[in-house]
């Protein structure tokens, strides 16, 4: 192999590496594009919900007591729901990173995220546990510009009390993964068309 080729190989593996983002935690807590001021709230009208949050920790709460007492204009007709939500505009395209707790006194409720409107629920069962916990950290893959959020609901029970404690949250790049070949098949082009130029420059007209 002569060094144009030669060359040529190791340039087309250099961009080829190039162009492969390397992973890496971009936000860590809820700072910059996922700071407090960045999140909508909303709270059904039958409902009485509150949303804490600071730069490690997001808590989003359906507020009535322990006891399950809500306030006189809560609805507690059990055929009704009371629920809380909380939502971003993701900014950017990665991967969604957190840990949770959820805490809640009786009644069927559900706890979960939010993406682009689908609901993904992170509770198993109900009436018979008054607290659960993620095992491993929570992954969602977001594009720029989908709407990603955290939800509270009681279904059976509008006076049930429940919190989704969130922390842990990073939001990191997707990564890339880099073939050595890739690097080559950029390079192929560019290959061919010296190889094309070299063939002319030899066989100029006499």
């Amino acid at each position: 192999m002569n060094w144009s080729i030669r060359n040529l190989l190791f340039t087309s593996t250099v961009v080829g590496l190039s162009i492969s983002p390397v992973l890496a935690v971009n936000i860590t807590g809820f700072t910059g594009d996922y700071g407090s001021t960045n999140w909508s709230t909303t709270t059904s009208s039958n409902g009485i919900g509150t949303v804490s949050q600071d730069t490690t920790v997001l808590d989003v709460a359906l507020n009535c007591d322990l006891n399950g007492a809500c306030p006189s204009h809560i609805n507690l007709d059990p055929l009704s729901y009371i629920e809380q939500s909380i939502s971003i505009t993701s900014q950017m395209s990665g991967i969604i990173e957190f840990e949770w707790i959820f805490d809640y006194l009786d009644g069927t409720v559900n706890a979960g995220y939010v993406l682009n409107g689908n609901f993904i629920s992170m509770v198993t069962g109900n009436n018979n546990t008054t607290s659960q916990s993620s095992t491993a950290a929570q992954t969602v893959i977001v594009n720029d510009g989908d709407t990603f959020g955290l939800f509270v609901q009681a279904v059976t029970n509008p006076g049930t009390v429940g919190t989704l404690n969130v922390r842990n949250f990073k939001v990191k790049d997707i990564p890339f993964e880099f073939n050595p070949l890739q690097g080559v098949a950029l390079g192929l082009p560019l290959f061919i068309g010296l190889r094309i130029l070299k063939k002319r420059r030899n066989h100029k007209p006499q």
